[in-house]
């Protein structure tokens, strides 16, 4: 969906503080103008292309660059419809700049990003964060949302050991 955030800025800023009690991160100044401005439009689609990219040319920095993406929206207010977040977040990662700059423009990145999409919702994914865990072909979704760890480890440990036997 691509649509203002304005369509949800009350509910958005009625949570901040139980998400942030919940998972000790705090929004920052400039988001919560961002949301409270309610112009801002919500478009999955640029960061996700920008990911297809990271896991294309260095997997290992996945979550890492999806993080750093994070902090910069949430913590600094930076637009995620804009190539300048994820060409600060690439050169911070020693990765090329320019090429994350336009990679939110290419047509390739974004069709494996609609593809991951929808194999996302096939696995029943209806929000994010999202952990999908993999024991040969089959996916188990460990978190969908904010998930304690706790929880997480409990689950990891109940799916391995119903995998090995």
């Amino acid at each position: 969906r691509v649509r203002p955030i304005g369509f949800m800025s009350h509910y958005i800023l009625d949570v901040m503080p139980r998400l942030e009690s919940m998972s000790g991160v705090k929004f920052g100044q400039p988001y919560r103008e961002l949301v409270e401005k309610g112009q801002f439009i919500q478009n999955s689609l640029p960061p996700a292309a920008a990911l297809v990219l990271c896991k294309k040319i260095r997997p290992e920095l996945a979550f890492k660059f999806a993080s750093d993406v994070q902090k910069c929206h949430f913590g600094e207010g930076m637009d995620t419809n804009q190539p300048e977040l994820y060409a600060k977040v690439a050169e911070s990662l020693g990765m090329e700049r320019n090429e994350f700059a336009l990679a939110i423009q290419d047509q390739d990145l974004q069709e494996t990003a609609q593809r991951e999409f929808r194999d996302v919702h096939y696995l029943g994914i209806q929000g994010y964060p999202a952990l999908v865990f993999r024991v040969g072909d089959q996916a188990y979704l460990l978190a969908n949302g904010y998930t304690e760890y706790d929880t997480l480890d409990q689950r990891l440990k109940s799916i391995l050991q119903a995998a090995n036997t």
